[in-house]
């Protein structure tokens, strides 16, 4: 029983170091004088430290680019390309090194039913349902084993409009 509740303190501890990393890289992108070293090295052992918490935080460097990106445009991004490389090191190492052990420990499962296509259709139900669960949140258990669909049904097809629908409102809202 105790294991079941540390074990998800492992997410709030990668969320904790992502935050932290995203406050120090912020402080360093805004601060010109002597602390900015200080405050980017802060910000590579918070990711570091996030990476070591749990392995999605992999996306940090393009979190990180599009940060640059909408808070100076595509040439203020570019201009720091080189700020970049730390942290995709790392996280290419942290991606090598947890394929590396989910392969020796089998843990790396096909997709479900089969292919990319029927798993994009299994999944998009399972979002459809999550967002469900930020409006009315009843029945909050996570949904480990969703029933596989292999054709598009009436679910998938409104779940793909929604989806649809809020990358468009994303977009048109990052253009505004």
């Amino acid at each position: 029983r105790w294991g079941i509740r540390a074990s998800y303190r492992v997410t709030l501890l990668a969320m904790f170091f992502f935050l932290m990393m995203l406050l120090s890289y912020n402080r360093y992108c805004c601060d010109a004088g002597s602390n900015r070293r200080i405050w980017y090295l802060l910000s590579l052992s918070a990711f570091s430290a996030a990476l070591l918490s749990k392995a999605v935080v992999v996306i940090v460097p393009l979190v990180i680019i599009a940060y640059d990106w909408y808070q100076g445009g595509v040439t203020q991004a570019g201009k720091r390309l080189s700020d970049k490389i730390p942290f995709f090191a790392l996280s290419a190492v942290m991606t090598l090194v947890t394929l590396f052990s989910q392969r020796s420990a089998d843990e790396i499962t096909e997709y479900a039913g089969g292919s990319p296509l029927n798993s994009a259709m299994t999944m998009l139900p399972v979002f459809g349902r999550y967002l469900g669960k930020l409006v009315w949140p009843a029945d909050l258990g996570p949904i480990y084993k969703p029933p596989i669909k292999t054709a598009p049904d009436l679910e998938v097809m409104l779940c793909l409009l929604l989806f649809a629908a809020i990358v468009t409102a994303g977009v048109y809202l990052l253009q505004r």
